[in-house]
Formats: C-alpha cells, sequence, structure tokens
C-alpha cells in the first residue's frame, strides 16, 4: 500500500479537535515517535489478547504507556520511541521511565 503523495496535518485542524488539541504543537519527529508508538502496540495486539498485552510487560504494554505519554503532555522523539521499545526486553518501562527517555 504505497502511497507517493506526502503526509499534510493540518495544525489548526488538530487544535480545534476536543481530542486531538494535544497533538497540534507536535514536532513531526515526536509525530514519528507517536506512529512509531501505535504501530509496537498495534502489531503485537490484537482484540483477543488486548488485556494480556497490557497487562504483561513487553513491547506492546511500552508502545501503549508510550502513546498514552503524547496526550498527556510527555511526547518523544522516533529515536527515543524506539530506544523505549528496544529497553522493553531489558526492563519494565512505566510511563516515568518514557519521560526520562523525553529528556536524553
Amino acid at each position: 500500500m504505497e502511497n507517493p503523495d506526502p503526509l499534510v496535518i493540518d495544525r489548526r485542524r488538530l487544535n480545534l479537535g476536543k481530542y486531538t488539541r494535544w497533538a497540534a504543537s507536535l514536532s513531526d519527529e515526536e509525530m514519528y515517535g507517536l506512529l512509531w508508538f501505535l504501530g509496537e502496540f498495534g502489531i503485537r495486539t490484537s482484540e483477543y489478547n488486548l488485556v494480556d498485552s497490557i497487562q504483561e510487560v513487553g513491547r506492546a504494554r511500552t508502545g501503549l504507556l508510550g502513546a498514552l505519554g503524547f496526550v498527556h503532555g510527555r511526547p518523544v522523539t522516533q529515536e527515543q520511541a524506539m530506544k523505549a521499545i528496544r529497553n522493553a526486553y531489558k526492563t519494565s518501562p512505566l510511563p516515568q521511565d518514557l519521560n526520562q527517555a523525553s529528556h536524553d
């Protein structure tokens, strides 16, 4: 599914939405970080194992917690998101760990 057209996001439209206002000021790198976290969560989860994915330490949970961090004012870049996911192999990143990654 290849689309050669560039993706354009209207920040004014994001700013108008009650549930999207938080994303209006994201940088390009932070938007890629958000997409990375969502993709990591989505690819490792299905509607049949959603609860298990959230409860178990691992990449799916880290992806979900990372994406939620964006909504709560803790955006990270794609590189920081990738680092948090890699660290999920070794440890259990909690939301404060993801916040720390945003300052690395």
